[in-house]
């Protein structure tokens, strides 16, 4: 009788995973995460879908090194787009020169990624990449600042610690255009 009720029980489990939806298909392997997919507006696949605690987002590999960039919803400020996102880009951002150029200084990160802040002029959103070392400290001169529908570039003298020099720039939307859209 015991062994009745473990055949019972291994059948049920084995035809509960063959009916799992998440591992047929071409191209998947068992173990590997599924899940909502984002795209860009060609159709080109970006990446999964990833719930962060900084939002929502995709983790791109730029030089070798796992990255997490924040997507959020088109919007014009009184209305959101039901399907379609954009890429997380901050209209704040400051910088080691006097007039914001250059590479921008990354004050966050994500624990899981490599350090990286992505910056929007415009609708150009270009990804400001940390290399492999520990954060440090850094002396900002200048800083992107939104004034109603503009941005402007600010005078700043403040040293900030635990932040990231860039390594790395990755022209996001250049790559990956907007919209972006997510499906199953």
């Amino acid at each position: 009788m015991r062994y009745l009720l473990v055949l019972a029980l291994l059948c049920a489990a084995v035809s509960t995973y063959a009916g799992d939806p998440r591992d047929q298909g071409a191209g998947r392997h068992r173990g590997e995460r599924q899940g909502p997919k984002v795209y860009d507006a060609q159709g080109k696949y970006v990446g999964l879908l990833v719930e962060s605690a900084s939002g929502d987002g995709v983790y791109l590999t730029i030089n070798g090194a796992a990255t997490f960039v924040g997507i959020n919803r088109v919007s014009d400020n009184t209305t959101a787009s039901a399907t379609q996102f954009q890429w997380w880009g901050g209209n704040f951002a400051a910088y080691a020169s006097s007039d914001c150029s250059g590479p921008a200084i990354i004050q966050s990160y994500d624990a899981l990624g490599r350090p990286s802040t992505a910056v929007r002029v415009g609708t150009d959103v270009v990804l400001y990449v940390a290399g492999g070392a520990d954060s440090t400290t850094l002396q900002a001169r200048s800083q992107r600042v939104p004034r109603n529908l503009d941005v402007l570039c600010a005078s700043l003298d403040v040293q900030f610690d635990r932040v990231f020099a860039t390594e790395t720039t990755y022209p996001l939307s250049q790559e990956y255009p907007e919209p972006l859209t997510i499906r199953p």
